[in-house]
């Protein structure tokens, strides 16, 4: 298993209450929350199904840009299973290399 962390920001939603959260590095990743630990756990969910969608689809896995003020810092770790791929297995370090080589710490799509 392999751990990533990206800087989120959460925004106050003026209209409903609550926060939006969103991941500059992964603009898939985005969902909302009525607390900020509520935030942090579904933060923490839609990163990681972005991450393993880019996996399973083989795209890039950009490096995580440094936290700017205001952002929270949100780690998850992240298992590979699919038919080329050990079925079942988190792939980590060297592993997600080989399945993977130079997609891991792509610099972002513009």
């Amino acid at each position: 298993m392999r751990e990533f962390a990206y800087p989120a920001r959460f925004a106050p939603d003026k209209k409903d209450g609550g926060y939006v959260v969103s991941f500059r590095d992964i603009s898939e990743a985005i969902t909302q929350g009525e607390t900020a630990d509520e935030c942090r756990e579904e933060a923490a969910g839609a990163l990681q199904a972005a991450l393993e969608g880019r996996i399973m689809s083989n795209l890039d896995i950009p490096k995580a840009s440094k936290p700017k003020r205001g952002e929270y810092l949100i780690a998850v770790p992240v298992c590979r299973s699919g038919a080329d791929g050990p079925q079942g297995r988190a792939l980590s370090g060297d592993a997600a290399h080989r399945y993977y080589p130079g997609r891991i710490g792509a610099p972002p799509a513009d």
